[in-house]
């Protein structure tokens, strides 16, 4: 009997443990979970080790290491932190439609914009939209193999990252931090995040590479907030950045993509801070 209070002492003491420190533990286990596969496939990718686990294995299980972690939470918390709260509220009620659409578009279109402008203002600029090779390929199929794409793409990255970003750690850190540095730090540690594996399949590290990564997490929360915390809606935005980084032709020294994408963030968040300011406003009244 002595040792069964022991056990259930020691399972306490740890949901308390993890419930106190959620945040931090997240970011760690996220990590652990995801560079033990990334690192040592960068490494393998620059020549220094060998590392024999396909890279589709190694990114798929990084890929699900914000996923798995709150499944791990969900465990060790007694369901405090679940996956069922985080996706409570992912069915699309019907004034939320917009948000959704302009989730599957607002982030290749900026991109499809940014090319026009690039190619009118840049002398001897081709303009490129979809990639070539693919283009060549599948022709006019892409019309039908872009949307499969998509909602295909949603069980994927999507579906691994966005419960834990924006379902578990975006409410958190916005609530501690603020609107604005909370998802900066956010971002920031998504593109950090994502380095390993960017190695190992052959991307540049660059600043142009942060700038967009941490715009378009920007744009996720946004929506993410807009649409009463529904983790679906982000999905879409992230579907939505693997369809642009897949199909439509992005050029380094191609900033006007990404001034577009910063001033369509900048929108959103001038009408999400007017949003939550209206509501302060209306809550303040109606106490007085």
């Amino acid at each position: 009997m002595r040792k069964i209070g022991e056990i259930k002492m020691n399972k306490e003491s740890i949901k308390i443990f993890i419930l106190k420190y959620q945040l931090i533990l997240y970011f760690i286990f996220v990590l652990m979970i995801s560079w033990s596969f990334w690192i040592p496939m960068a490494l393998s990718k620059l020549g220094l080790i060998y590392f024999p686990i396909p890279i589709i294995i190694g990114s798929t299980i990084g890929a699900f290491s914000p996923f798995i972690t709150i499944i791990i939470f969900e465990k060790l918390t007694d369901k405090e932190i679940s996956l069922q709260k985080i996706f409570a509220n992912s069915k699309p009620k019907k004034n939320h439609i917009g948000w959704f659409f302009l989730a599957a578009c607002l982030i290749p279109l900026s991109q499809i914009f940014g090319n026009f402008i690039y190619f009118i203002l840049t002398p001897g600029a081709e303009l490129i939209i979809i990639n070539l090779e693919i283009l060549e390929s599948l022709g006019f199929w892409l019309l039908i193999i872009i949307p499969i794409t998509f909602f295909a793409g949603l069980l994927t990255s999507p579906l691994g990252e966005e419960p834990g970003w924006r379902g578990f750690a975006i409410p958190r850190l916005q609530k501690k931090f603020g609107l604005l540095f909370g998802s900066l730090l956010l971002g920031t540690f998504w593109w950090t995040w994502h380095q390993p594996i960017n190695i190992a399949n052959g991307l540049e590290v660059s600043f142009y590479s942060y700038c967009g990564m941490v715009i378009s997490s920007f744009i996720y929360d946004v929506l993410f907030n807009f649409t009463q915390k529904n983790v679906l809606c982000a999905m879409f935005a992230h579907s939505s950045s693997f369809i642009t980084n897949t199909y439509i032709i992005r050029n380094s020294n191609n900033w006007w993509s990404v001034l577009i994408l910063f001033f369509s963030m900048a929108i959103l968040r001038l009408i999400e801070w007017k949003r939550l300011s209206f509501k302060n406003q209306t809550k303040n009244i109606s106490q007085k």
